[in-house]
């Protein structure tokens, strides 16, 4: 801006930062550079701890949530196939009833603890969560 010092230019700008809409009637003018930052709605999310601190954490949406999931889902079912194959090969051996027992026994443990043992453990996070973010 012609006559006017950097500092004084910068000052007169900083009223047009913001984070979401303008307010009725504070719009800049034509021909002035305005900076504008806006954040994504409800990406951080502040959580107290037990011991009193407060954290913001970045909430996955819909989308990455889905997409984590379908990865987990994916391992699940393959390492699921895998066992059923295992088992039918063991079900020659000690009988069909009791290879379907097993089965659902492996599949009710692969439910209930995939996401358990992962997020309890060093990383805290399933494989699909890691994966995307």
């Amino acid at each position: 801006m012609p006559g006017h010092s950097g500092a004084e230019a910068r000052a007169r700008l900083a009223k047009y930062r913001f984070t979401g809409l303008y307010a009725a009637g504070n719009s800049p003018k034509l021909g002035h550079q305005v900076t504008v930052t806006a954040e994504k709605l409800d990406t951080l999310q502040a959580v107290e701890l037990a011991e009193g601190v407060e954290i913001r954490l970045r909430v996955a949406g819909p989308m990455l949530r889905a997409g984590a999931y379908g990865l987990d889902l994916l391992i699940r079912g393959l390492v699921m196939f895998v066992a059923a194959i295992g088992l039918a090969v063991l079900g020659i051996a000690i009988g069909q009833r009791l290879e379907r027992g097993f089965m659902m026994l492996a599949w009710f443990l692969m439910e209930w603890f995939y996401p358990v043992l992962f997020e309890a453990g060093r990383l805290g996070a399933t494989p699909g969560k890691r994966l995307l973010g």
